[in-house]
C-alpha cells in the first residue's frame, strides 16, 4: 500500500512541476518531460518537441538557451547563456 501512495505522489509531483516549468517558460506544447528536480533561474528558454531533462540540470544567465526536438539533458547538466557571449 505504501509503495502505491508513493507512486501517486511522484506522479502529481511530476505532474506540478512540469505544468510550472512550462508556464515559467511560455511553452506552448506538453511534448517534453521532466525526469525529477531542475533549477530554473533563465526563463528565456525556446524547448523543442521530444525533449527529456533530467534531476538536477539547471538553466542559467541572461541570454536565450534554445533547445531543439529530441534533446536529452543529463544529470547535473547546467546550461549558460549571457547576452553579451561571455
Amino acid at each position: 500500500m505504501l509503495l502505491f501512495v508513493d507512486r501517486i505522489i511522484q506522479k502529481i509531483l511530476r505532474t506540478y512541476r512540469k505544468a510550472v516549468f512550462k508556464k515559467k517558460i511560455g511553452c506552448n506544447h506538453n511534448d517534453f518531460n521532466l525526469v525529477g528536480r531542475i533549477t530554473l533561474i533563465n526563463t528565456n528558454i525556446s524547448l523543442g518537441h521530444n525533449v527529456t531533462i533530467y534531476p538536477d540540470v539547471m538553466f542559467w544567465g541572461d541570454g536565450p538557451i534554445v533547445i531543439g526536438d529530441n534533446v536529452d539533458i543529463g544529470n547535473g547538466t547546467i546550461l549558460y547563456s549571457s547576452k553579451g557571449g561571455g
